[in-house]
């Protein structure tokens, strides 16, 4: 089994995204369960999960489009 890459970007820094290799390719509808610990400080952030960060899966740019998640959080101080 080979493995494809992905990320996770804190507030559209790049310079301090995390990194992960997940299993590949997965069977139609499967998923892949992943943590990773992040130090937030409190306030507004927004986090984005990137599947195939590093493009190796060959898609037409539409269909890419789903690659990309993004949540807004708000943690108290």
């Amino acid at each position: 089994m080979s493995t494809v890459s992905g990320a996770v970007v804190i507030d559209i820094s790049y310079s301090s995204q995390r990194s992960l290799r997940l299993p590949w390719p997965l069977s139609v509808c499967a998923s892949e369960a992943f943590s990773l610990d992040l130090l937030l400080r409190a306030g507004a952030h927004r986090p984005e999960v990137i599947a195939d960060s590093e493009r190796h899966i060959l898609e037409e740019p539409r269909l890419q489009q789903n690659n990309r998640m993004q949540l807004d959080l708000l943690i108290s101080a």
